[in-house]
């Protein structure tokens, strides 16, 4: 092992290792709050009518999500929904059980595979989906501001996102207006000076985005991305409700778009600890106490969680290889146009561009690292 693979190697084991003790402090601290008898009680209490519900509206959410996302891969290939789907609950599985959220990254490849196409040429969809949601995600902090007075630290914090928000449209809108002159940029000089496959990969991303951008189905994407904020917001609002804590559909989606904004930053898997802290904070916001804050968080995280797990590990058994296998594949690929899954290798008949281990175009369904969200649990 180089000295620069080493130094990746301890860097990245040290994030690691920081994002877990970060979310063991969070979790004892809510656990501490909540104390056990307040957890219990409120686990006793909980409205299941609400709960059923609640997960009902989790997983719309998440069936409107495959849905865009087949809609905007159709510049390059006709995704059948239910791939689109396994694909995504694969991805928010990944993103559950491993930190740093690596989600997009294997869905893209799962899709990829599916389509006989580079990742390369999948990324520009997930590039797009994210966009929206932060757009809608700053339209939300915009719509809450509006509706109820916000402290000061939570307008500061729109007003990033917003800014990140314009900066990213605006590089979008560059990406999109310059696609053919990256394609064709091998000849100027600047552009020789980059290797060849950065040429490449830079110029397929860039087509696709401007492909996206002039598709008819790109506006029906962007409803179905309203509907999925909306979704989440519902499945939040009820999980509430079933918790007995009677707040406002507006509260509801105050408060989420503060977990939204909190977990921004790539975590422990899941985003345990600061889903937990955020929630608190939002709501003691809006007049809940603090123990009943900490005790919700825990009994909201299970309901939005488990049902995840199950339907993600489901569609990970279809898939027909492991996790460790998917994630290898994503991230650390196979370079000459061959995608290996546990049974054996699975040929392209194109180049295969692999993304970085632990990328994530967005940073939240839940799921790494950018300037725009996703709507969702905290980002997944």
């Amino acid at each position: 092992m180089g000295g620069r693979t080493l130094k990746r190697f301890l860097r990245k084991r040290i994030l690691v290792a920081t994002a877990y003790v970060a979310a063991a402090i969070a979790l004892a601290w809510t656990t501490w709050l909540a104390g056990v008898e307040g957890l219990a009680q409120q686990a006793h209490d909980l409205r299941w009518r609400f709960v059923l519900f609640a997960i009902a509206a989790d997983v719309a959410a998440y069936v409107c999500q495959a849905m865009r996302w087949r809609l905007l891969l159709g510049t390059v290939g006709d995704l059948p929904l239910l791939r689109a789907a396994q694909a995504v609950y694969v991805g928010l599985f990944a993103s559950e059980v491993l930190p740093m959220r690596p989600g997009d990254g294997i869905r893209a490849w799962l899709a990829a595979r599916t389509l006989n196409t580079p990742v390369s040429a999948v990324v520009p969809s997930i590039i797009v989906e994210r966009f929206f949601d932060g757009l809608l995600l700053s339209a939300a902090v915009g719509i809450v501001s509006l509706s109820m007075p916000l402290p000061s630290g939570f307008a500061a914090g729109a007003r990033i996102l917003g800014g990140a928000i314009l900066l990213f449209a605006a590089v979008l809108g560059y990406a999109a207006a310059h696609a053919r002159d990256n394609v064709r940029g091998e000849s100027g000089n600047s552009s020789a000076a980059r290797p060849a496959w950065i040429r490449t990969i830079a110029g397929e991303i860039a087509s696709g985005i401007r492909a996206i951008g002039i598709a008819r189905n790109t506006i029906v994407a962007f409803v179905l991305s309203m509907l999925l904020m909306i979704g989440q917001i519902a499945a939040f609002w009820l999980a509430m409700r079933a918790a007995a804590i009677d707040r406002s559909f507006l509260i509801a989606a105050a408060v989420l778009t503060l977990v939204r904004l909190g977990t921004v930053v790539p975590n422990a898997p899941a985003n345990a600890g600061t889903f937990q802290v955020f929630t608190i904070l939002g709501l003691t916001m809006f007049g809940v106490d603090r123990a009943s804050a900490a005790a919700f968080s825990i009994v909201a995280f299970l309901i939005l969680t488990i049902p995840l797990w199950l339907i993600g590990g489901v569609a990970l058994a279809g898939a027909g290889t492991s996790l460790v296998a998917l994630r290898a594949s994503a991230s650390g690929g196979v370079e000459r146009g061959e995608m290996h899954d546990r049974g054996g290798v699975v040929a392209s008949a194109h180049p295969v561009t692999v993304l970085p281990r632990g990328f994530d175009v967005n940073s939240s369904a839940r799921t790494g690292t950018g300037v725009a969200p996703s709507v969702g649990r905290g980002v997944r």
